[in-house]
């Protein structure tokens, strides 16, 4: 299935990196019954629905061209990246300076598993945040997750 997710990205990639955003990622997954193509895109000052549209139409025939499935059925989706867990080292630089939410495995010290603050810093071993006016290096080996934080 990864093998129909980089067929796709390959096909998309430059058109989606022409209209201004980055594709984060796409993945090939079964949802409600059927297999479907999901784009994953992002931009420094945000992405909202038109955009996710505009994408959408911009790639479909390239990635239908491409024929990722051979020939078998799908749905194409393209999303925002939204409070998706952070992967890989392109996913930490990106949020970089902006608001995650950190979630441990175990609790650290006052009995708390859920952090709010800047991402200032990452590497092997450890995730670097700035809570309130503190700035905390967290284990990644006790790191459920990171992700961008979206308040309301």
């Amino acid at each position: 299935m990864q093998n129909v997710a980089n067929l796709a990205g390959k096909a998309a990639e430059k058109i989606i990196t022409d209209m201004g955003f980055e594709m984060a990622d796409v993945e090939y997954v079964r949802e409600d019954g059927q297999m479907c193509l999901n784009f994953y895109i992002r931009k420094k000052d945000g992405v909202n629905i038109q955009d996710c549209e505009d994408v959408s139409r911009a790639i479909d025939q390239a990635v239908e061209d491409a024929d990722p499935t051979g020939g078998k059925p799908y749905c194409l989706c393209v999303s925002t990246w939204g409070d998706r867990a952070l992967k890989n080292q392109r996913d930490f630089d990106f949020f970089l300076n902006e608001e995650v939410e950190v979630k441990l495995k175990r609790a650290t010290e006052g009995k708390k598993k859920k952090f709010v603050g800047a991402l200032l810093g990452f590497n092997e071993k450890t995730v670097t945040v700035k809570v309130k006016e503190e700035t905390v290096a967290f284990e990644k080996e006790n790191i459920e997750f990171v992700r961008p934080y979206i308040g309301f």
